[in-house]
């Protein structure tokens, strides 16, 4: 419950957890940190190691992810 309340503190506040697993990497909001070879999932998030977080439409943290390849 005390988490719940303050969560809702934070998104009052304009504190929204970047959503990246499954999207199209892009650059400007998220680093790759590691590569996977997935012909499926070529240039998508396969996995994210770290959540990021934007304020009020600013960027406070990148997500760090795991992206998708195909040779």
């Amino acid at each position: 419950m005390m988490e719940a309340q303050i969560l809702a503190a934070l998104d009052s506040f304009g504190l929204k957890e970047i959503e990246a697993e499954g999207k199209e990497f892009d650059a400007k909001l998220m680093n790759a940190v590691e590569r996977e070879k997935d012909e499926q999932n070529a240039g998508k998030v396969t996995e994210v190691m770290l959540k990021g977080y934007t304020l009020r439409g600013n960027l406070l943290r990148a997500a760090s992810v795991k992206v998708g390849y195909w040779e």
